[in-house]
């Protein structure tokens, strides 16, 4: 908690659009077609180079995604509750 609640709001908003954007990528790469990306790659487009090499470790990007999500969510309830940052002052 910032003491702002203007600012408090602005953090919460951004870190949820930062999950949102995050599993968005996460999604787009995951359903896109092996092949489509093995013709950019062909002509040398530098993204399609690097879809492909995030398509080849398709677990690692999944748990990235979960743990930046998870990250992005569970940041503004550190800045929204006062109870969990009581808490936090209170620990021994």
């Amino acid at each position: 908690m910032t003491g702002s609640p203007v600012l408090d709001s602005i953090l919460f908003l951004a870190s949820i659009l930062a999950a949102v954007f995050v599993t968005i990528a996460e999604s787009t790469i995951s359903a896109s077609s092996r092949n489509r990306i093995e013709q950019l790659a062909e002509h040398d487009d530098p993204d399609a180079l690097r879809a492909l090499a995030l398509k080849d470790r398709d677990e690692d990007l999944k748990g990235a995604t979960q743990i930046a999500v998870l990250f992005f969510i569970i940041f503004p309830a550190f800045l929204l509750t006062p109870y969990v940052l009581h808490w936090i002052e209170h620990l021994p």
